[in-house]
């Protein structure tokens, strides 16, 4: 998250919302989509594409709109603070310890990234199963 998009607040968001608009960001399309479909993603190549800066560029503008409202991030640190110990909800109990305790911007980032490049790598192993038996399906 130390990328420009982080130093830069708000560049992030835009770019979610309208990359295709930004001529700059033409660049960065044309080589993810030519990666991805060099790896053979074929026609699913903007999908994954899409899937990826959706995970990147959503953990970094969330951040951003939270730092740009100090007293909304306040209110989600009371409000987490409450639920960290709220037996009735077991599971908004164990997001919140771990949002307020060990799990940094940083490393919330990277888990997100990895997972969905562990996502999108299981789909191309897929693909490339799907060539290798002439097209066919066979899950």
């Amino acid at each position: 998250m130390t990328s420009i998009t982080a130093r830069h607040p708000g560049v992030a968001g835009w770019l979610g919302v309208a990359a295709p608009a930004v001529p700059a960001a033409t660049d960065i399309m044309d080589e993810g989509l030519g990666r991805l479909s060099a790896a053979g993603f074929g026609d699913e190549a903007p999908a994954a594409y899409i899937t990826l800066i959706n995970a990147a560029v959503h953990q970094i503008a969330a951040e951003n709109q939270r730092d740009a409202v100090p007293k909304l991030r306040d209110t989600i640190g009371r409000r987490l603070t409450e639920l960290r110990n709220d037996p009735a909800r077991p599971g908004a109990a164990a997001l919140a310890t771990a949002l307020t305790s060990d799990w940094k911007r940083e490393e919330i980032f990277t888990y997100t990234v990895e997972r969905t490049l562990d996502g999108i790598e299981a789909r191309l192993t897929e693909l490339r199963l799907d060539d290798s038996n002439g097209g066919e399906d066979l899950r």
